[in-house]
């Protein structure tokens, strides 16, 4: 082999040594190799297609990577997460802070997220244990949404079914509000009826008082027997008047019996009941219809 040879092997071997340690220097900075960090640890029920390698983000942005994975000895146990974070983030992270599994963009990978805790949280040393918030899955959204509408379906049939059940009510109310018009028309027609042959009847009554038929007839049609009427009330009410003086009178006798003063009240008392006698007779006669006197044997 010619020395031109040896120099072309000597630099081609070179030159892939430096590749080689390039390629392996950008691939530890990728992953972080060369940075001082910290270890922490998180658990989860279910890792939705995390794995080891995976990145971890805090806040957003790239912290660190997924060490271990450690599978639960029982199905009650949860998965145990091993993962490095660089230690310029350590100041953010506190024991309030929570892990998540999120996805890169739309469709990417999932990533490990840690969210920054608050002032009143303690700083957290390596080897901590984050608290987690298990991830969403869109198939257990998709589920969920089928399940909603499953209920939503149901629920528009009950009420379909309610819809239905009060137009057949309101139909048979509708119904019985016609039959009950129905009766309501022929009783009001009766009612018409009656109270028509009511009117009717009144009317004749008036008529009949109006022609002088029966004694309230007689006595708005038939001026003498009015005035007749009148009299005879006039002189009844003296022969009350009368009455009353003869009562008097009687208890004067009575008190002149006691003083023994008899002569003057007798013939006083008999000169009164001769007049109450007369003023009697004068209101019988008045009393009688004319015409309508005794036949004389």
């Amino acid at each position: 082999m010619s020395a031109k040879q040896k120099t072309v092997v000597g630099l081609f071997v070179v030159g892939g040594f430096l590749l080689f340690a390039l390629g392996l220097f950008l691939i530890g900075d990728r992953r972080l190799l060369f940075s001082e960090s910290i270890e922490l640890e998180t658990r989860f029920s279910n890792l939705s297609a995390l794995r080891i390698g995976s990145k971890v983000s805090v806040s957003g942005m790239d912290a660190g990577e997924v060490l271990a994975i450690q599978v639960p000895a029982s199905p009650v146990e949860k998965f145990r997460v091993r993962f490095r974070v660089l230690s310029r983030f350590q100041p953010m992270l506190r024991t309030d802070s929570i892990a998540s599994i999120q996805i890169e963009g739309l469709v990417g990978s999932k990533v490990l997220q840690l969210e920054a805790g608050s002032d009143q949280g303690v700083l957290i040393t390596s080897g901590a244990i984050i608290p987690s918030r298990e991830p969403l899955e869109i198939g257990a959204v998709i589920q969920q949404g089928v399940d909603v509408l499953n209920r939503v379906n149901v629920a528009v049939d009950d009420v379909q079914q309610r819809v239905l059940g009060t137009v057949d009510t309101i139909g048979d109310v509708g119904e019985e509000s016609i039959k009950l018009v129905r009766d309501v028309g022929v009783d009001a027609a009766d009612l018409i009826a009656t109270g028509k042959k009511s009117v009717e009847d009144f009317n004749a009554i008036v008529a009949g008082v109006r022609q002088g038929n029966g004694l309230v007839g007689k006595l708005l049609t038939d001026d003498q027997l009015y005035d007749s009427m009148v009299k005879s009330s006039q002189e009844l009410h003296e022969t009350v008047a009368n009455i009353r003086r003869v009562t008097d009178d009687a208890s004067r006798i009575a008190s002149d019996i006691e003083s023994r003063k008899l002569g003057e009240t007798f013939q006083k008392t008999a000169s009164n009941v001769e007049a109450a006698t007369a003023r009697l007779t004068e209101v019988l006669v008045a009393l009688k219809p004319p015409g309508g006197g005794a036949d004389e044997s």
